[in-house]
């Protein structure tokens, strides 16, 4: 969770004010994380999928925006979970 890059995507978004919360993870078995490592990235993008679903079901603050949006921001091994989190959360989608 203390990876420099992170820290500082995270911390420029925080200081935007273009968002109403910024919430950084650790995937499975890195930090304090539990569970098992995988060959594969599907279980990190099924487990980025669930919280991106959490997030959109929870109430939106008086102060947000009329519009709810998520926005993924991935850094390396990152930004390919994100990708493929994309196809299994019809409500995000992939901007650039």
């Amino acid at each position: 969770m203390g990876d420099p890059t992170v820290v500082a995507q995270c911390a420029a978004a925080r200081r935007s004010g273009l968002f109403t919360g910024v919430i950084s993870y650790n995937q499975r078995c890195v930090g304090r994380s539990r569970g098992k490592s995988r060959s594969s990235s599907d279980p990190d993008a099924d487990d980025l999928a669930a919280l991106c679903r959490h997030l959109l079901a929870q109430p939106l603050p008086e102060a947000a925006a009329p519009a709810r949006r998520l926005v993924l921001i991935g850094y390396s091994y990152g930004s390919c979970v994100a990708a493929q989190a994309l196809s299994r959360v019809p409500q995000v989608r992939l901007t650039g």
